[in-house]
Formats: C-alpha cells, sequence, structure tokens
C-alpha cells in the first residue's frame, strides 16, 4: 500500500515495518509501536517509545535507530502526539547521540519546524511548555559543548569572541524563560522547571558566580524530585541508577560553592538536601560534607582541624583555595551567629571579650566582626565602642538542624513555665487586693 502525505498513521506504519525488517532483534517493540497507531493510542505510544529509549540494558536501541524513529515515524505523527511528550522524547533521542553538534541539530530542527510558530489552539499552554522545555535543553546541549571548547584550550580571539555572543544569547534566553515559568501551570509545569533550573545552573556553574548557582542547584533540587519525565517506574529507577555519579558532582559542586559563595549563609539547607546527604557514604567526600557541617555550626577549632587534616584533599579544588579567605570570614560570621542563638533572649548584650574567646578571634578584630554581620543582615543591633559591648535585637531566621531545633523546643518550654507562673502571681496579687 502507498502511503500519501495525508494519510501519516500508514506511512509511519510502513515506517515502522521496514525498521522491524530491517532490526530483527527489535521486532517485537517495532510491532507493538505499530498496533497502538493502528489504534490511535497514542499516549501508550509515547509511554512505550520513552521507556524504550531510556532503557539500558542489552535490549536497547543504537542512537541510530532512536534517530530512524523519530525522523520517519514519530515526525509524522507528530500532530497526533502531546506536544510535551514528543519534546521529551526528541531531547531524549538527541541525549543519546555521540555527537554534540548532531544534538544540538536535532533540537534546533525541533524548535523550528515543530515550535517555531504560535498555535493558537486549546493545547497553546502546552506548546509553550513544549518550546522551554526544548530551548532549556539547548542551552545545556551548547553549554557540555562551551565546556569541552574550554578543557580543550584551542582556543582564538575569533572563538572567543564566538563564545562570549553565544553565552550572552543563553542567559537572555534564560531570563526570559524565567519570567514565563511564573505564569505556567500546565501539568507538565513541574518537568519544564527541571529543564530549565539545569540548563540555568550548568550556566553559572561555568560562567559564575558561585552564590548564584547555589540559587539555581536549589531550585533545580527542589523540582527534580516532584518531576514526571513520562516514563515508567522500571525507566526512571535505571536512569536514577546511572544519575549516581552525576548527583555526586553536583552535591561536590554545590558544597564548593555554598563555602565560597558570597552571601550563603543558610548552610543547613544545603545540608539537608539529598545529594549531600547521600554524599555522606562516598568515603572520597565524607570530608567535605563534614568541613560544610563545621562552617554551618560555626565551630571554628573543628574546622580548623579538618582543614589541616585534609589539606591535600582541598587542594584539590582550586575554588576552595582562592576563596579561602571568604569560606574563613564566613565561618567566623556562622560561629557569632551561632553564639548569640546560644544565648538566652534576655541576655543578648554580649562584651567584645566573650566574643573574641568564642570566635577564636583576636580582641581588634571583633568590631570588624561584629559590622560585618551587621551590614550583611545575619543580626540586627547595636554597638558601644565605649563599654566594648554588642547588643542584638534580631537574628536572621533560617534551617535549623534536630539539636538546634530541641534547643529551640526547650526554651518555648521554659518561657511557658514562666508564663503560667506570671498568670498564678498575678491571679495571687490580684485577689488579695480585692
Amino acid at each position: 500500500m502507498s502511503s500519501s502525505p495525508s494519510d501519516p498513521a500508514t506511512s509511519a506504519m510502513e515506517a515502522l515495518q521496514f525498521l522491524s525488517s530491517e532490526h530483527s532483534k527489535h521486532a517485537p517493540f517495532f510491532q507493538s509501536l505499530s498496533n497502538y497507531v493502528e489504534q490511535k493510542h497514542w499516549h501508550q505510544l509515547t509511554v512505550a517509545v520513552l521507556d524504550k529509549l531510556r532503557d539500558s540494558n542489552e535490549t536497547a536501541l543504537d542512537p541510530e535507530i532512536m534517530l530512524k524513529l523519530l525522523e520517519n515515524v514519530l515526525s509524522k505523527l507528530q500532530p497526533q502526539l502531546n506536544v510535551v511528550s514528543y519534546a521529551i522524547i526528541v531531547a531524549t533521542v538527541a541525549s543519546k547521540l555521540p555527537s554534540v553538534s548532531d544534538s544540538r541539530s536535532v533540537l534546533e530542527n525541533c524548535l523550528e519546524t515543530v515550535l517555531g510558530e504560535d498555535n493558537h489552539d486549546d493545547e497553546n499552554q502546552n506548546y509553550s511548555a513544549a518550546k522551554l522545555y526544548l530551548q532549556s535543553k539547548l542551552v545545556s546541549t551548547t553549554l557540555q559543548q562551551q565546556e569541552t571548547q574550554q578543557v580543550s584550550q584551542n582556543t582564538t580571539s575569533t572563538s572567543n569572541d564566538n563564545t562570549a555572543a553565544t553565552l550572552a544569547s543563553m542567559k537572555m534566553t534564560l531570563q526570559q524563560n524565567a519570567k514565563q515559568l511564573e505564569m505556567m501551570f500546565s501539568s507538565s509545569s513541574s518537568l519544564v522547571h527541571v529543564a530549565h533550573y539545569e540548563a540555568s545552573m550548568n550556566y553559572y556553574k561555568l560562567v559564575g558566580p558561585p552564590e548564584r548557582f547555589v540559587a539555581e542547584c536549589l531550585s533545580y533540587l527542589q523540582y527534580y524530585s516532584d518531576s514526571n519525565d513520562g516514563s515508567s517506574n522500571v525507566s526512571k529507577t535505571s536512569t536514577s541508577d546511572k544519575n549516581k555519579t552525576k548527583n555526586v558532582a553536583l552535591a561536590v559542586d554545590l558544597i564548593v560553592a555554598a563555602l565560597v559563595g558570597e552571601g550563603v549563609y543558610d548552610l543547613q539547607r544545603i545540608l539537608q538536601t539529598s545529594i549531600v546527604q547521600a554524599l555522606v557514604e562516598n568515603e572520597s567526600y565524607t570530608w567535605l560534607v563534614q568541613l560544610l557541617q563545621t562552617c554551618a555550626d560555626g565551630n571554628v577549632v573543628h574546622f580548623n582541624a579538618l582543614s589541616q587534616t585534609h589539606a591535600n584533599d582541598i587542594q584539590q579544588h582550586p575554588a576552595l583555595v582562592h576563596g579561602a579567605s571568604v569560606v574563613y570570614e564566613k565561618l567566623t560570621l556562622m560561629a557569632l551567629v551561632h553564639y548569640i542563638f546560644d544565648k538566652p533572649s534576655n541576655e543578648r548584650i554580649l562584651s567584645f571579650d566573650e566574643i573574641a574567646a568564642r570566635l577564636h578571634v583576636e580582641l581588634d578584630q571583633v568590631e570588624w566582626v561584629c559590622m560585618r554581620a551587621l551590614s550583611v543582615h545575619l543580626i540586627e543591633g547595636s554597638l558601644d565602642q565605649v563599654s566594648q559591648t554588642l547588643q542584638v535585637t534580631w537574628v536572621l531566621p533560617r534551617v535549623l538542624d534536630q539539636e538546634q531545633t530541641k534547643q529551640l523546643a526547650r526554651r518555648f518550654g521554659d518561657w511557658a513555665e514562666k508564663v503560667v507562673s506570671m498568670k498564678e502571681y498575678m491571679q495571687t496579687t490580684v485577689d488579695a487586693a480585692f
């Protein structure tokens, strides 16, 4: 039977029959797709394709077969498929190709041919989500190419100019897409958020600053756990296993960026992320998690001991070496915050002498430390240079660990007892007066 442009289903089934005969190993899979096409079960078709594309065992499709399936079958059926699911399939195929240039070509072609024009039907929100998703994947792929070029160090003035222009274009795309995300409420919004924040954090990892990488990474992790890529649970488990190495690298980058990033003081939040907690079990990086923990706790003595013990490990991370002064300043500020937190609310007038002893700094440095804490809004209060004291009226709220939460609960208990005692005293006094 001959196919015609007006009959994409027939054309797709013929292409599937050809693929089945050409690749007999995967014939059952192609036959199942043909049945879905014949029965017009488009959702089952996309789920089956996604599961197969993410298959990591001996029955996995070769990248060349994936590309044929996309170009000769799925592209013909695209109008019948959910456009977000189709975008996921395109991005998955692109990620499997051995050449980054080929991956970019596949993504750019889909953006131009399928999502290049505005759609005014009822699924317009889905088209916007699919376009944003593919743009984010294209940014991530381009960043991968840029990072490879940097590693090769084979650069000229022309290539440097092209790189700068490319990075500027990607930054504009990310900024525009961030605004669209705020107005997106489609069923696939979590997945689109994951793709966007992954691209954004990769951009700031390459370009900086580290504090912006931390912010984008935390947003990525927030949506990553809730995302649904349309594949089955078995496929997602396999993908999770493959991503263990990637998660270790991301956790290391997150910790280092949190330590050296300007204005990143809520370190307990970093410690409570799933990837950092998983890193504790990795013996190669346990010391790094401990370094972050001691900095978050403001434990100067333990931090110095860890730094000496793992001096060689620290040398393997240039960002920690170059940002040593930033890290130590952060450690000192966190030590001050914890000291204030440990004091009862009615004992928040601290002498410079006791601050110097707790922070392990010289007495003449205490004033600078206090002024720095006030300037970055970790605390609010006033300095008395005559009496050499710091009066604190407010401490920046932050994520508390289990021990700090228990300590806070004990304080609430003590406060409740005082309230009850005052109530009983007032009742006794009033009764005696009347």
